[in-house]
């Protein structure tokens, strides 16, 4: 099934809450320059068993286990707590010259596959530098990653790092 939002999505009620997208479910906030997902203190979103979230905002906490993530278009993902993601999880962002990445106010946890496509049209130029992921705190690494053919002449290198403290 699915369920697409225009612009706000709020599960902002007290409690210990739990938004599960799962087998083959997909939750889409079509306001890519407003639209955001607000989960209250102490809830959590889980994707799960094939779920997919397409979004550019979530506040609160963002866990995938076996769902896939999307940062549509040319828009940053922005998780307004922590993100977690399990082996069997898969985010996917876009590159272009204002990249895509997903920024996590919180701790991020890295586990299962990340796909970057490049937008229709960009070519990489030797020297440019690509930031994908931000957070507080970077624990563990993505156990795939899935990067573009960039030609024969260019490789991808690949480094992980946090930024603490200030604004991500």
């Amino acid at each position: 099934s699915r369920m697409s939002v225009d612009s706000l999505l709020d599960l902002d009620e007290p409690g210990f809450n739990t938004l599960t997208i799962r087998d083959g479910g997909r939750l889409l906030i079509s306001d890519l320059d407003h639209g955001e997902l607000r989960i209250g203190t102490n809830d959590r979103l889980r994707l799960l068993n094939g779920g997919t979230l397409v979004a550019t905002s979530v506040i609160g906490d963002l866990e995938n286990t076996s769902g896939k993530l999307i940062a549509p278009g040319l828009r940053d993902l922005f998780v307004n707590g922590d993100f977690a993601q399990h082996a069997a999880g898969e985010t996917c962002l876009e590159l272009a010259l204002s990249h895509s990445k997903l920024r996590v106010l919180g701790n991020a946890s890295l586990g299962g596959t990340l796909r970057v496509a490049l937008v229709e049209g960009i070519e990489v130029m030797a020297g440019w530098n690509y930031e994908l992921v931000r957070a507080q705190q970077l624990l563990g690494d993505f156990s795939s990653l899935i990067l573009p053919d960039i030609g024969p002449d260019l490789r991808w290198p690949v480094r992980i790092a946090a930024v603490k403290g200030g604004e991500v």
